[in-house]
């Protein structure tokens, strides 16, 4: 997939209104959020995830990780079963519960 680069105004475009995706961006990586509330995730709580500012939200992922990784096949496997589009930074933080419960990614 080929890099794109957003200015700040091109991403504002980007936020849900209309047709258009909801994209988010976090230390200079951009995300596709836009089926998040689909999911059940509001963009408040996909925050607190992201940023770990809630606790109970952090261990609501882990135990989440835990359930749905047997399940996967990959890590992108994984992150679309977590209702999560376009979130490769999502990658250490489900490594972090991998790590963290010495889980099992032999079948990926």
């Amino acid at each position: 997939m080929a890099e794109k680069k957003f200015t700040r105004d091109e991403l504002a475009k980007y936020n849900g209104d209309g047709e258009k995706p909801h994209y988010m961006a976090i230390d200079g990586l951009v995300y596709d959020i836009t089926d998040a509330p689909k999911k059940g995730i509001s963009i408040k709580e996909l925050m607190e995830v992201v940023f770990g500012r809630s606790k109970e939200k952090d261990e609501q992922f882990e135990k989440d990780v835990i359930e749905l990784l047997p399940q996967s096949n990959s890590m992108n496997d994984l992150c679309y079963h977590l209702g999560l589009r376009g979130v490769d930074g999502y990658y250490k933080k489900i490594k972090k519960v991998i790590d963290k419960y010495n889980l099992s990614t032999d079948h990926f």
